[in-house]
């Protein structure tokens, strides 16, 4: 069972080829010598080394592969995060009014003004992106460990200054932002 709440990749698949592969050779070597059911001249043996060298070549080489692929899509997030202005105008409407050291408070939700209208939606907007940052990584299409050096201050000091915000939204539907949530537990655990 998982108990980490990643979910599982490709590349578990990939590895339980790579492992299923071996154990047949294995089985079929094994056999061979033990019984000589297959009857195997100097000519079968090479043709089987050949195909299973192949094999394992191939599954190295998508092993591979997936993890650049994996810490190249992991590398444009980060960089498309940082030069979309979408992105930088909502962290601008978020700290203008809520800056370092102030937290989102349960009166600040019902405040009408427009500057704290367009920081709750500038929270929501990066909320929201975490969250799919948070599905990425859980999915195991963004990389754990990179983001993690990257991003988990972030992250958790987001999820300390909103929370009155996160709580609103998950007591409406407690599936909001579970992804995020379940980031925030996993870096936050010691």
């Amino acid at each position: 069972m998982n108990t980490t709440g990643f979910k599982r990749s490709a590349k578990d698949y990939i590895w339980w080829m790579l492992a299923a592969s071996i154990a047949v050779f294995i089985a079929i070597v094994w056999t061979e010598s033990k019984f000589g059911v297959l009857e195997f001249d100097r000519a079968n043996w090479l043709f089987l080394l050949a195909g299973f060298s192949a094999l394992i070549g191939w599954l190295t080489t998508a092993l591979v592969a997936l993890r650049n692929s994996t810490k190249q899509h992991t590398i444009n997030v980060l960089l498309q995060s940082r030069l979309s202005t979408a992105f930088n105008q909502r962290v601008d409407a978020f700290n203008k009014v809520f800056p370092y050291g102030t937290d989102i408070t349960a009166a600040d939700l019902a405040k009408t003004d427009d500057d704290t209208k367009a920081a709750l939606e500038g929270v929501k907007y990066l909320l929201n992106y975490h969250e799919f940052v948070a599905t990425g990584i859980r999915h195991k299409d963004l990389d754990h460990d990179m983001l993690k050096d990257s991003i988990q201050g972030i992250v958790v000091g987001l999820a300390r200054k909103a929370k009155p915000y996160i709580d609103e939204k998950r007591a409406a539907n407690s599936e909001t932002l579970q992804h995020f949530m379940w980031l925030v537990d996993l870096w936050t655990a010691k």
